[in-house]
């Protein structure tokens, strides 16, 4: 049973990397300049991180942390789109 366990976790965190870059590449190629592509690659960069990391806690937080950070910068990037109508 913990074999099918580790496997899953396997995967599960290859798939995380692979979303990850792919997120990376594309918000460094279009818009890696606006606030809201930079969330995305910041995001990317930290599940790429995250990849690595052995602590479950240290992963929560820092899933937490990414999380308020993007939905700030996606309320600053929408009240910005709403003034400027």
């Amino acid at each position: 049973m913990p074999a099918i366990s580790v496997l899953g976790v396997s995967a599960w965190l290859c798939s995380q990397l692979l979303v990850s870059w792919v997120v990376y590449r594309e918000a460094r190629v279009a818009n890696y300049r606006s606030p809201l592509g930079l969330a995305a690659a910041t995001v990317a960069l930290a599940h790429i991180l995250l990849f690595v990391s052995r602590s479950l806690l240290a992963v929560l937080l820092i899933e937490a942390a990414l999380a308020a950070l993007y939905l700030l910068v996606e309320l600053t990037v929408t009240r910005r789109t709403v003034s400027s109508r």
